[in-house]
């Protein structure tokens, strides 16, 4: 009865990662993939574009991130950078940046007002100076590809959206990152997959504040930065707003179209998901439990199936009279953990961050779901985030 239990659960385990594998496959080559390919030619009927950029303490990024920005092959934008009051460089490389480059403008944030985060803040001062209707939010850490601005615009028009947010290429260089944040990016497509993210009647969102292009119709329709202006995760909130109000949103994978260095050791990514990820989870401390549990099962138990079930069939090889139950869980679990591998490879390969880090998957599963925790403790228990110098209430 037992063996007939595990072979059950081992067997679902099994359809898990299998159903895993075929959906990364849909996901990042299929209709929410976009590239450089889908740049449209840049007629004369191509809106202009005011890009927004706020950055705080920004100055080993800012500069790569404004020249491949400068770099678009698109026929007007604007770039608007908003130093967010910066304890470094910043605003001193922004500005060198700006000389003699007219579509460059460099704003000086005002003072962090009571009841705003940094982000949303920069933000709506960025909103207030640009100059087009159609207005891209991005990070300071991110790079862009030349035809990343001709790209979205068609995608835009050609899906009739007035919203669309962008996945990235994740940049990893330490073996922390190379670790840590696939795992991370594989349970938010767990749980907020772009099938249900993607369908207008869905009130399931995602969002990455990362690239976030929105018409400014749409912007105001929904409250703009000063309906989220105390939320830490304003971009999922900001999305949810458009949503509610019936405006077509989508988010796309574009890992070839702009690359992003979120966290460069693991005290970052610690600190950085820790302020977020609870908040992805709706605030609700059931789902957190479920989600830090999920993470450690659907890898820890692979593993431990993967070492019975090599144990059984070596007793098996070796005369030890296993019976055909005892085989078929051996079987099984040796089947689970290669599946978790495949899966894991794939992606890792497809976004080029490190297959051979698949084998580790089991500790980046650990430390995510740690992080889960941490994340809910500082929301449930302190009430608030540190993040750049400053503290936060979500709220």
């Amino acid at each position: 009865m037992l063996a007939r239990g595990l072979i059950a659960a081992a067997a679902l385990l099994l359809l898990f990662w299998a159903r895993a594998f075929f959906r990364a496959r849909a996901v990042l080559g299929g209709e929410f993939g976009l590239g450089p390919e889908d740049a449209t030619p840049a007629g004369e009927d191509a809106p202009p574009v005011s890009i927004v950029l706020p950055a705080r303490n920004e100055e080993d990024n800012i500069e790569g991130c404004v020249r491949s920005l400068l770099a678009s092959r698109y026929p007007e934008f604007e770039v608007v950078v908003v130093d967010d009051n910066s304890e470094d460089r910043t605003a001193e490389v922004a500005a060198s940046l700006a000389r003699g480059e007219e579509r460059l403008v460099l704003v000086a944030g005002q003072p962090l007002p009571d009841g705003w985060c940094g982000k949303t803040h920069a933000l709506d001062q960025g909103v207030a100076r640009a100059r087009h209707d159609w207005l891209l939010m991005t990070d300071a850490d991110t790079t862009h590809h030349p035809d990343g601005l001709a790209a979205v615009i068609g995608a835009v028009r050609g899906r009739k959206l007035q919203a669309l947010s962008l996945y990235p290429r994740l940049a990893c260089h330490s073996f922390w990152e190379r670790l840590v944040q696939p795992s991370i990016a594989a349970l938010i497509e767990n749980f907020m997959p772009l099938t249900r993210v993607n369908d207008p009647g869905d009130p399931l969102t995602w969002a990455n504040g990362q690239y976030f292009l929105v018409h400014r119709e749409a912007y105001e329709r929904a409250g703009g930065m000063q309906g989220v202006r105390s939320r830490v995760l304003e971009d999922v909130a900001f999305a949810y707003a458009l949503k509610q109000k019936g405006v077509r949103y989508q988010l796309l994978v574009a890992d070839r179209l702009f690359t992003t260095r979120m966290y460069s050791s693991l005290g970052e990514i610690v600190e950085g998901w820790s302020k977020n990820l609870f908040l992805a989870m709706r605030r609700q401390v059931p789902l957190a439990l479920g989600v830090a549990l999920f993470a450690l099962l659907t890898t820890w138990l692979p593993l431990g199936g993967l070492c019975a079930g090599v144990a059984l069939l070596a007793g098996a090889a070796g005369g030890g009279g296993m019976n055909a139950a005892a085989l078929g869980l051996g079987g099984l679990g040796v089947l689970q953990y290669l599946l978790v591998l495949s899966t894991q490879a794939f992606v890792r390969s497809r976004i080029k961050l490190y297959p051979r880090y698949a084998l580790l998957a089991p500790l980046g599963a650990l430390i995510s779901a740690y992080i889960i925790l941490l994340s809910a403790w500082k929301h449930r228990v302190r009430g608030q985030v540190t993040w750049k110098g400053r503290t936060f209430t979500d709220r």
